[in-house]
């Protein structure tokens, strides 16, 4: 079940240029702590960017795609995914129409966590989504 998932399968190679600056920034400074951890992430937008290839077709020229993303931390990058995905989308005909900021108020997630287990060493968990509206370039 896990590998039919977003970023279920991971890439032989931590590198693929998705013409993304914001990733392979966060990529790099993820790899340099953990090899593995860059792998789980490029998986994961490598299989969000190939949702993007597969949709682009689908939608009318003029057309809109919203996706609702969170930016969420690996290793203490933060992923912006909201500016990644506008990043993703562009060289595939998809424009950046907006981002609309939403607090997530009844989460059931805590507000810190401590994602590298050392006691006391604790980070803020994700407070905002993000509502990434994409529009596909006419022709």
């Amino acid at each position: 079940m896990r590998s039919a998932q977003l970023g279920g399968r991971l890439p032989g190679d931590s590198y693929v240029d998705f013409s993304s600056p914001t990733l392979a920034k966060a990529l790099a400074r993820i790899a340099s702590e953990s090899e593995r951890r860059a792998r789980e992430v490029l998986a994961f937008y490598r299989d969000f960017r190939q949702c993007l290839e597969r949709l682009t077709p689908l939608l009318r020229q003029g057309g809109h795609a919203c996706f609702v993303v969170g930016n969420r931390r690996v290793k203490g990058v933060q992923l912006e995914t909201d500016r990644i995905t506008a990043e993703l989308g562009a060289p595939l005909g998809l424009e950046l129409e907006e981002v609309t900021v939403r607090s997530i108020p009844s989460k059931t997630m805590p507000l810190r966590n401590s994602p590298s287990n050392v006691p006391g060493q604790l980070q803020q968990t994700m407070q905002h989504e993000y509502v990434v509206a994409l529009r596909r370039r006419l022709s």
